[in-house]
């Protein structure tokens, strides 16, 4: 099998290695950060380009603004936006941008507070969970890089090219009483964010 890396970034086709680059940051970032801060850290990409690359990350939302504060060397320039990949397109983006290999054993040391439904469910299965969703993608020809990622419907269109997978994981989540869409992702989303914990220093 290919590394997960490497079949997230042919679902997101439409960015490139900078792009990678800039999420890699964010993924490092211990907390919300600038694209001043990105600047700093990322001298090999041209000023203008980094700025742009970033605007263009948050407005086809693989960045989200958690807040706004001014600009303290120039307060006329305006509020300077503080950004973090803590959204579902951002962080399915963010495993093209790790360098460490995502293997199964990671999603064996998820922590107590970690996702009550993959707590249950088997490391090796959760690791082919997230590579077969990538491959059910890439046997689409899916570039998510322009659309809206909605994890339920991600796990819909896996459920019809792999239903063995999908069936094995509704049942599970209904033992745990997950029969609802907003608790299901919200399962699955505690599993990404610990992803970018677990990873963050190593990218």
């Amino acid at each position: 099998m290919k590394e997960l890396q490497l079949k997230a970034r042919k679902v997101f086709k439409g960015l490139d290695d900078r792009d990678f680059q800039i999420l890699g940051f964010f993924y490092l970032s211990e907390k919300p950060a600038s694209k001043y801060d990105a600047m700093k850290t990322l001298p090999q990409i041209p000023r203008a380009t980094l700025y742009r690359k970033v605007g263009r990350l948050r407005d086809k939302g693989f960045l989200r603004v958690v807040q706004t504060k001014p600009f303290e060397a120039i307060p006329k320039k305006g509020p300077v936006e503080l950004l973090d990949v803590k959204v579902v397109k951002g962080l399915l983006a963010g495993l093209g941008c790790m360098h460490t290999q995502v293997s199964a054993e990671v999603f064996g040391r998820l922590p107590e507070t970690g996702s009550r439904l993959f707590q249950v469910l088997d490391p090796q299965f959760q690791y082919e969970f997230y590579d077969k969703l990538f491959d059910v993608l890439i046997e689409m020809n899916e570039d998510l890089t322009d659309k809206e990622v909605d994890l339920y419907l991600l796990f819909y269109q896996l459920a019809l090219k792999k239903p063995e997978v999908a069936i094995d994981f509704v049942q599970k989540a209904q033992l745990l009483g997950l029969d609802t869409r907003a608790r299901f992702v919200k399962e699955i989303m505690k599993v990404l964010s610990f992803m970018k914990e677990e990873f963050g220093k190593d990218v």
